[in-house]
């Protein structure tokens, strides 16, 4: 019986039978699984994409509610159906910063494809759920800080695997965050000019009381 168990193991038929039952179902599930990564992966790419192109979108077209989201506009805000010349002040959340919430709450968020109320819920409206993959759902909202004014949405979609499959990766949805800076560089200039224009006056005003104050 030992003698038959050595000649046995020293022979190599059916070998390859045993490696390929074996090691297949193991390729074949690695396979599968890298399958269902990719489409993970693929699915947030996609996610992710949107996002941004929601988020820079409406940044873009921030400066005036009539824009429209590919940047298109014929009303300018100083014009009668405009937002108005001190719009930034009154309806940007401006005045929140300093604890003045008249016009404005200091956050405002809507559901990608409705409108809010006021100014700032008008432009955050203009994301349309066009823009959105099929099947996902999302958030956009608008923050005004001291040091920057940023658009952030937040995308929301199925994982379209089976149950047993979503147990494999432990998630039922895909997310995706993208925020965007609200930038006005024409405005910026306006303002620094401004400011520098009011420093030299005040600077020639005290330099007028100080000679004054002199002479007497």
């Amino acid at each position: 019986m030992v003698a038959f168990l050595n000649q046995l193991r020293k022979k190599e038929s059916g070998s390859f039978t045993i490696e390929a039952s074996l090691l297949f179902p193991i390729l074949l599930i690695l396979t599968i699984c890298l399958l269902l990564l990719s489409i993970v992966v693929y699915q947030k790419a996609v996610l992710q994409q949107r996002a941004g192109l929601i988020a820079n979108r409406v940044a873009y077209v921030w400066n005036n509610s009539q824009k429209n989201i590919d940047g298109d506009f014929r009303t300018y805000t100083t014009d009668d159906r405009g937002d108005g010349l001190y719009w930034r002040m009154a309806d940007d959340q401006f005045l929140s910063q300093f604890g003045i919430s008249i016009f404005s709450g200091h956050h405002s968020e809507v559901t990608i494809g409705s409108s809010g109320g006021g100014l700032i819920g008008k432009k955050l409206g203009k994301a349309s759920k066009a823009l959105l993959p099929p099947g996902s759902t999302g958030t956009i909202s608008y923050n005004n800080s001291v040091f920057s004014r940023d658009i952030t949405v937040k995308l929301e979609e199925p994982l379209h695997f089976p149950g047993s499959a979503k147990k494999l990766f432990g998630i039922d949805f895909v997310r995706a965050n993208s925020s965007a800076s609200v930038t006005e560089p024409t405005e910026f200039i306006r303002t620094t000019d401004l400011l520098i224009t009011y420093f030299k006056e005040l600077q020639e005003n005290f330099n007028l009381i100080d000679r004054f104050r002199k002479k007497k």
